[in-house]
């Protein structure tokens, strides 16, 4: 009988460090994405020259709408955040 609890306090052990795990890396994912299109953005040579110049709000916001659009889960509009950066402006 021992042994049978012994057993099942391993498997319930083992499942419940599973589940933490695979509920880590789900919520570490999204915000590793964000930094890698964060930090693509932040040393694009069209980004700096709009935060310098004189209205970057309207020089970002189709950059921004872009790169939202290519990174939506599911998206594969483009092929990456620079691809997005890169496309013609259809708005």
């Amino acid at each position: 009988m021992l042994q049978v609890v012994v057993v099942a306090v391993v498997v319930l052990s083992g499942v419940a460090l599973g589940y933490v795990e695979a509920e880590r890396r789900t919520e570490e994912a999204p915000r590793t994405r964000s930094r890698a299109v964060a930090n693509t953005l932040a040393v694009t040579p069209g980004v700096l020259a709009a935060v310098t110049g004189g209205d970057p709000p309207r020089t970002l916001q189709p950059w921004a709408e872009r790169v939202r659009t290519a990174t939506a889960s599911g998206s594969s509009r483009y092929g990456s955040v620079g691809d997005a950066l890169h496309a013609p402006n259809r708005s």
